[in-house]
């Protein structure tokens, strides 16, 4: 299966200048979009607007990216891609702060492909622990394949023990845990941002992350009236695959600056959640 390349379009307010010629194709172009996706429109109006999404869903826009302070009902990035593909950063992130007792981490997961088994494999290279917890019979057939490659996972299914002790989850594609007797002070990663736990959870639900670089990206100079995470996070996902993006990443070294649930989580809330597993 090939990468699949994910399309952004980027739109710009463009104010009168000096150039007649320019405010004249504004003026009665009202939408006009260039090679790379850039959207220039002269006003918000709604019939701007209405020409501009239509102009968006011809060229076959995935996500729109519009500088600060405005928003359209186009669909936006939402963080889901952004966290898998940075999935080793927030691990990092999280062991830092919370200092788990044991170095295991735990991935609930039902679905079997190549991207999932490409994930499993770097978060196990990275010498932790790795706990699969799913009911599809495929991973204890992965389990056995790559320890041929001396790459060792455990896969679990028992609901009444298998999350009983984790201290730092992943949820992959769970619609719920509660069926699984779990461990209410948990840090959980919630790659599909919809896992719905009961009331009496009292850990950290992690379901977007906020990153930055200090590398110099020309995507910044270009659009510097955007959002700056925003425009990272365009570029990583562009990249079209996983194993992409990580090479990505890695060259570019991005940061994580925030964690979010509904919103930043401060790094008391993490310090809170090591007190309990110390």
């Amino acid at each position: 299966m090939g990468d699949f390349i994910l399309k952004i379009g980027y739109v710009k307010l463009i104010k009168k200048t000096n150039n007649i010629f320019k405010n004249a194709v504004m003026y009665f172009g009202k939408v006009k979009r260039n090679s790379d996706n850039i959207f220039y429109i002269n006003n918000y109006k709604l019939k701007t607007i209405k020409k501009l999404k239509h102009i968006i869903e011809k060229n076959g826009i995935d996500y729109l990216i519009t500088e600060k302070g405005n928003r359209l009902s186009f669909r936006q990035l939402d963080g889901k891609i952004l966290s898998k593909y940075m999935l080793l950063e927030i691990i990092d992130f999280c062991f830092n702060l919370v200092k788990p007792r044991k170095n295991e981490i735990y991935m609930c997961v039902k679905e079997y492909c190549i991207e999932n088994i490409e994930i499993i494999k770097d978060i196990a290279k990275k010498e932790k622990v790795l706990n699969i917890i799913t009911d599809n019979p495929k991973f204890f057939i992965v389990e056995k394949e790559l320890e041929k490659d001396n790459i060792f996972i455990t896969v679990l299914s028992n609901k009444r023990k298998s999350l009983k002790n984790a201290e730092i989850v992943i949820n992959v594609d769970f619609k719920t845990l509660n069926e699984y007797n779990i461990n209410r002070n948990m840090v959980l990663i919630d790659l599909t941002q919809e896992l719905k736990l009961q009331d009496s959870f009292n850990g950290i639900i992690i379901k977007r992350i906020q990153i930055d670089t200090k590398k110099v990206m020309r995507i910044l100079n270009d659009f510097n009236d955007f959002d700056r995470a925003e425009l990272l996070e365009a570029e990583i996902i562009k990249q079209g695959s996983y194993k992409k993006a990580r090479d990505f990443i890695s060259i570019n070294k991005f940061d994580i600056i925030h964690c979010i649930n509904e919103r930043k989580i401060g790094v008391n809330e993490f310090e809170r959640i090591s007190k309990k597993v110390s």
